[in-house]
């Protein structure tokens, strides 16, 4: 899969909590549901689109249905995880100096005599 489109499908918060997810491992739908907080029917879409990808798939388990990772992306995507959770390490333990704009507008009282 290209990096462009890994990234694109990962640009969506709700399919990047369910890739996170089911990098630890397979998960069913409700459980995803009740961890994730994500209503059944916007799972179902973010899910079918991941599938659709072939990122994710799934099996049915009597009334369940199961979805994981598929094994031939799973490196790629673990990669983009780290890649991402590494980012946003570096950006959590920047200074506030360094955050703030350079042009940024300063407030201050005047003071009369």
């Amino acid at each position: 899969m290209l990096a462009e489109d890994l990234l694109r499908l990962l640009g969506s918060t709700n399919r990047l909590r369910i890739v996170e997810r089911l990098v630890a491992g397979e998960c069913s739908v409700k459980t995803l549901e009740a961890e994730l907080a994500i209503r059944q029917p916007t799972l179902s879409q973010q899910l079918g689109e991941l599938r659709k990808a072939g990122l994710v798939i799934d099996r049915r388990e009597a009334q369940s249905v199961h979805y994981s990772m598929a094994p031939d992306h799973i490196e790629q995507v673990q990669r983009v995880l780290s890649a991402l959770n590494s980012a946003d390490a570096q950006r959590s333990h920047k200074p506030k100096s360094e955050t703030r704009p350079v042009h940024a507008a300063q407030f201050g009282r005047v003071l009369s005599d």
